[in-house]
């Protein structure tokens, strides 16, 4: 829809035109003893200007919203309110009132005790260890003996973050609480191998039993200097670490650095007895003509092994 508005614009004359235009014209002039006859007053002229058009237009339109709406009402939140309350019991003259009894519930009366993988080996966990097992022995002051038990192994290891529980609970003549808290433990390790370490009964109180392995473990790299290597006419070098568990079987690792494809180091991680350094082990260099030294059982107790040297 379009409207046409005409518009008209009038200007008048400069005021300061018009006054200068009365003071300049000589019909204006008279004698100072002559009265100034009224002047007729001086119309406006107007000016057109050329009218503007000004054009308005809109449009309506309509929207509509369709679909499917659904509300639930199945998802809730719980909170938890605190509430103060007290009171006298008043006198109590009755022997019945107070009484023992055996709270043997486990609501009240069972004590956890958390069990854990020492961070030292827990990482290397499902490379060198089979399972370790957690004996608890508790003598109760009634002569009732507590004995529980848990074990640890790879599967179960991943699926329980680390954390294992014992419980003991509470048995008739427990009456020293401090006393109830006392406890023995020991534990087995089974490694690779089907060695087995041990541990004798160790007394505690703690509610926490950290996993310490009877084991270390030990990291070895093997070395070759590429020029000395190339002067030696080494095309490949093995090396194998030997490590032995108490009541085992020997156990050994290796790795290999390949001289033609320029692999000039290798890492070997193993495992030894606490307090234990040294280590054997023994190298294999294939030269360039594909004879193979050998170096027989070596023992040492340093980090690194070079083998950039064939013996003579």
């Amino acid at each position: 829809m379009g409207v046409e508005v005409p518009v008209s614009t009038t200007r008048p004359p400069s005021r300061d035109s018009s006054a200068r235009e009365v003071v300049t014209n000589p019909a204006n002039r008279r004698p100072a003893n002559q009265p100034v006859p009224d002047v007729q007053p001086v119309q406006q002229q107007q000016e057109s200007l050329q009218s503007i058009n000004i054009v308005a237009s809109y449009q309506k339109k309509t929207i509509k919203h369709t679909g499917k709406y659904t509300a639930e009402a199945k998802t809730y939140f719980t909170t938890s309110l605190t509430e103060v309350f007290g009171g006298n019991i008043g006198k109590i003259n009755c022997k019945d009132c107070i009484r023992e009894v055996n709270l043997n519930s486990p609501l009240y009366t069972q004590r956890e005790i958390v069990c854990f993988i020492d961070g030292e080996i827990s990482q290397d966990f499902d490379k060198f260890i089979n399972y370790v097992t957690v004996s608890m022995r508790k003598k109760h002051v009634g002569g009732d003996i507590s004995t529980p038990e848990v074990r640890v192994d790879r599967k179960n290891f991943n699926s329980e973050g680390n954390n294992f529980k014992l419980l003991y609970g509470w048995m008739p003549g427990d009456n020293d609480r401090k006393t109830w808290l006392n406890y023995e433990y020991k534990t087995v390790w089974n490694f690779f191998g089907g060695a087995s370490v041990e541990s004798d009964w160790t007394a505690s109180v703690n509610p926490v039993i950290p996993l310490k392995a009877p084991v270390k473990r030990k990291t070895v790299n093997i070395i070759a200097d590429p020029e000395l290597a190339v002067k030696e006419n080494i095309r490949s070098v093995t090396v194998r670490v030997y490590y032995k568990i108490a009541g085992g079987d020997e156990q050994f690792k290796q790795a290999s650095l390949n001289i033609g494809k320029q692999v000039y180091n290798a890492p070997i991680d193993f495992i030894l007895p606490k307090g234990q350094s040294e280590f054997e082990y023994e190298i294999d260099w294939l030269t360039k003509n594909n004879q193979v030294v050998k170096s027989g059982r070596l023992k040492t107790a340093l980090d690194d092994i070079y083998v950039d040297s064939v013996p003579k």
